[in-house]
């Protein structure tokens, strides 16, 4: 079974974007988030299956 879409994305802060990947599933729940953070020097992409997986069930971010 395929896990939710991926999306990407840049957030504006004090010093300078960051870029992030979500994934999050259609409705609302209970389940905490989880937001992961890359070994130097990789990035937010070896995430990518696993936000998938988990994001079906709760909002998963991964900070590139």
């Amino acid at each position: 079974m395929i896990g939710v879409p991926v999306r990407k994305g840049y957030v504006d802060g004090r010093f300078g974007q960051i870029h992030y990947r979500i994934a999050q599933p259609e409705t609302a729940t209970k389940a905490r988030p989880l937001v992961c953070f890359h070994m130097s020097p990789y990035s937010s992409i070896i995430y990518e299956r696993f936000l998938s997986e988990v994001g079906r069930d709760r909002v998963a971010i991964a900070m590139a």
